[in-house]
């Protein structure tokens, strides 16, 4: 991996746990630029969606190395918000 990409991303790899029936993410594990592990994601409560397609409700972020975690809970999904694509274009957004 470049410098530069490294640099942008804050990590030097990340390892991706994957269930093989599903093809759903269950663990992403994240390595710092000495190749040590930095970070820990778990993703768990997946439901599957009117659209056919699965959201994970849970996800729960821990920082190995400093002990610190976040737990990002969905409680309500929302699908077709009937926002157009334009809605989120720089313009649209003041950039």
């Amino acid at each position: 991996m470049s410098e530069d990409i490294e640099d942008e991303n804050g990590f030097s790899r990340k390892v991706i746990t994957v269930e093989k029936n599903t093809y759903l993410t269950q663990r992403v594990e994240y390595y710092d630029f000495d190749g040590e592990l930095l970070k820990i994601m778990n993703i768990s409560d997946y439901k599957k969606q009117t659209n056919g397609g699965y959201f994970a409700f849970r996800m729960d972020m821990q920082n190995t190395q400093s002990g610190r975690r976040s737990v990002l809970i969905i409680d309500k999904l929302q699908l077709g918000s009937g926002l157009s694509e334009n809605s989120f274009a720089a313009a649209t957004l003041g950039k």
